[in-house]
């Protein structure tokens, strides 16, 4: 059996949010001087370091392999030292898609432990949108891609398909 490879994708926001902001910063530091720079640093250092803490505890991508029966999670910093954390596929005993609550849903798709207290994060990716006729509006639905995932890793791993679960929060994660 081949492996699985999975890229997390965990949407840029905070990058897009910081990277805006820079070229202000500038052209008020170019206009202004350092007061108007400072004004910018201040609140733009705390957002550069959470969006630094949320590079380091989002995976990078996750491998998982059949024939060893592993699930390996590879992390990467913002200074571009990566670490790898494996876990016992035979940990795991269900696979589930569900869309998260929210302004920004997003469809996530995570293995689920035998306990079915705690579940790891495969990937996010955004969900497909649908409606029932012309004049209803479009919901979030299951995207194509989280689906052929979900089947894919119930097929060739052995964990029960849960199948897609709709709408809800997500729940305790594995660190």
């Amino acid at each position: 059996m081949a492996k699985i490879e999975i890229p997390f994708n965990s949407g840029n926001r905070m990058a897009i949010m910081v990277l805006v902001v820079l070229p202000f910063a500038f052209f008020a530091w170019l206009e202004h001087g350092v007061a108007a720079l400072l004004f910018f640093a201040i609140p733009l250092t705390p957002a550069m370091l959470i969006f630094g803490w949320s590079l380091w505890s989002v995976p990078v991508k996750t491998e998982i392999d059949p024939a060893t029966r592993l699930v390996m999670c590879c992390y990467r910093s913002i200074f571009g030292k990566s670490r790898i954390k494996s876990y016992s596929l035979d940990q795991f005993r269900y696979v589930r898609s569900y869309i998260t609550i929210g302004r920004f849903p997003v469809n996530v798709v995570e293995l689920v432990t035998n306990s079915g207290g705690e579940a790891l994060c495969l990937t996010r990716v955004e969900p497909s949108a649908s409606s029932q006729s012309f004049f209803s509006i479009p919901r979030p639905g299951e995207a194509e891609k989280a689906k052929k995932l979900r089947c894919d890793i119930a097929s060739s791993c052995g964990v029960v398909d849960k199948g897609y679960l709709g709408y809800r929060m997500p729940g305790c994660q594995l660190k």
